[in-house]
């Protein structure tokens, strides 16, 4: 069974003008284990697929489901929910919050609170010496890492991410990519929404956005 499926979703926005239109008829379906790269220009609409598929955004028409539920008949707190229990969301910046340590921006997010695994994890991503140190501190390939571990912390049966690598080295981006990878390798279904060619040494499937379609 899929773990995420768009079915005919059309996302638009209301203007002065009238209405704008950012997603057209989207349909997609994403099963555990796969790693979909959602290539495309800035402003294609990759960021508002992300955000339709982690519940973040309602669509204007169409039906988003997760794990099989019909996310688009439940009500606000029934989604936040499911995001909590079943979406990691790597955001391209990094929403931790900028006076919590690294370790406490992963316990705030944790449903189970395990603080040595946590910490440990950490150790894990070259951020050891960093467990204790405010977000806000922190190095933006290192923040970006930590927002990835969040993203992971619940071990979400879907990881979606948002140019996780836009502007990061080399190393950085390698850590980030590998660990999606292990995600996916554990099951989960994967989305990454990036114009960054690194994304395709992962990804088992690409689909380019153009002007809010996918092809």
């Amino acid at each position: 069974m899929s773990m995420i499926e768009l079915v005919g979703v059309r996302k638009a926005y209301p203007t002065a003008a009238g209405e704008r239109e950012v997603i057209h008829d989207a349909s997609v379906s994403v099963g555990g284990g796969e790693i979909v790269h959602l290539d495309g220009a800035s402003g294609a609409g990759k960021s508002t697929l992300i955000n339709l598929c982690g519940l973040l955004t309602q669509p204007t028409e169409g039906r988003v489901l997760v794990d099989g539920v019909d996310t688009t008949a439940l009500g606000d707190r029934e989604r936040t929910r499911l995001r909590a229990r079943r979406i990691g969301m790597v955001f391209q910046s990094h929403r931790l919050l900028p006076e919590l340590t690294s370790v406490e921006n992963l316990r705030v997010a944790a449903l189970v609170d395990d603080r040595e695994a946590i910490a440990a994890g950490l150790v894990s991503f070259g951020l050891g010496e960093h467990l204790r140190d405010r977000a806000k501190l922190l190095s933006g390939g290192q923040q970006q890492r930590v927002a990835a571990l969040r993203a992971l912390v619940n071990k979400p049966g879907l990881v979606l991410a948002d140019e996780p690598v836009s502007g990061l080295d080399g190393p950085n981006a390698e850590a980030i990519l590998d660990r999606l990878a292990e995600a996916a390798a554990e099951g989960a279904a994967v989305i990454i929404a990036s114009h960054d060619p690194r994304v395709e040494r992962i990804a088992t499937r690409r689909l380019l956005v153009t002007e809010g379609s996918l092809a």
